[in-house]
């Protein structure tokens, strides 16, 4: 569970920008996967660094707020591959940090598969725009030196 926290915690400062939580609504609940998977996977983009995809949904998942779930890190050859990738795992996932934590300007929880070849997903309110979320997930592939 520890390892849990500590993920939910780099992954959501990987996507946030920099605003207050204070000025927003906490949810009262993370989205279900059940309601999750039921919306499906509808968007995929490649990383604007390195050769994985992101993928993602917005729907408010049978909660009050709008909510993006998002996929990272799917290997994939191109667009249509990384939806079908991203859909086949969508089963797999467990919702494994919550209730939402604020980060920044956000509410973020956490999702993963099993290990041994553990995925990661997080759903984020209010939802980012695309531009900005590439951006965020483009940080992670930047070295430090």
């Amino acid at each position: 569970m520890k390892k849990s926290v500590v993920l939910m915690g780099m992954l959501s400062a990987m996507l946030l920008t920099s605003a207050h939580a204070n000025f927003l609504k906490k949810p009262s609940k993370c989205p279900t996967m059940a309601s999750i998977k039921q919306v499906g996977i509808q968007h995929a983009r490649q990383s604007e660094v390195g050769s994985d995809w992101v993928a993602w949904s917005n729907n408010n998942y049978n909660t009050n707020d709008l909510w993006m779930f998002i996929i990272i890190s799917i290997e994939a050859k191109n667009e249509s591959n990384a939806l079908q990738k991203a859909q086949k795992m969508l089963p797999k996932f467990q919702h494994v940090g919550g209730p939402p934590i604020p980060e920044d300007d956000a509410y973020s929880c956490l999702y993963t598969t099993p290990m041994p070849q553990e995925k990661y997903a997080i759903a984020i309110t209010p939802p980012l725009i695309t531009s900005t979320l590439m951006k965020r997930l483009s940080m992670k592939y930047t070295p430090s030196y």
